[in-house]
This record gives structure tokens, sequence and C-alpha cells, in this order.
């Protein structure tokens, strides 16, 4: 039991960083490399979306509202719920870091040398 509630500690923790650092830092510096304007989170999620970059722009705000969940309100919510609802995103996430991949590999093969 200590050992799970550790495990899902140490997940909940790691998940709202991943999300701030992938869509606040990774998403924005692929805009700033590219030359595209800044503008809100959701400015950022819709060109990611059209990049390829995520599956869907709706689908990564859940991502950050889920984030907020396990930040400001988890003392409020089943625990177990929102566990579940974490662990079912990491397919996503897994996909999103590859599709990233992909792209700054190929975004950097087509700059000249």
């Amino acid at each position: 039991m200590f050992r799970t509630m550790t495990l899902w500690r140490v997940f909940c923790l790691v998940l709202p960083e991943f999300v701030i650092c992938y869509f606040d830092k990774v998403f924005r510096s692929i805009d700033v490399y590219e030359l595209e304007p800044q503008g809100s989170l959701l400015d950022v999620l819709n060109r990611s979306e059209k990049k390829g970059l995520v599956d869907s722009s709706s689908l990564a705000r859940e991502w950050t509202e889920l984030r907020n969940q396990i930040v400001h309100d988890y003392a409020h919510h089943d625990l177990n719920t929102l566990f579940v609802d974490a662990l079912d995103f990491t397919p996503h996430v897994l996909k999103t870091i590859d599709s990233t991949e992909q792209y700054c590999k190929n975004l950097f093969e087509a700059e000249p040398k």
C-alpha cells in the first residue's frame, strides 16, 4: 500500500511538471524558432495541432485541466479516479513526445548547413 501511494505521488508530481515544461517551453521554443507570433497557450496548442505535434488541441487542453486538478484541487477529488485519469493520458503523452522529436529532426535537417 505504501509503495503504491508513493508511486502515485511521484507520477502525479511528474505529470504536471511535464505538461508545463512541454507546452510552455518546448512548443513555444519551436514557435520562436519558426518565427511564429507569440500568444496564449491556446494559440500555441492550436499551432502544435496543425504541426501534428498533438492529436488535438482540445485533448492537450484536457492535459492542462488534469494538471490543474492535480496541483490545485487534488484533495477534493477521488484520488483513484485522478490517478486513472492521469494514467490514461500516458499513451498520448508518449505519442506527443515521439511526434515532437520527429518534427524537430525534420525541421533541423531541412535547415541549410
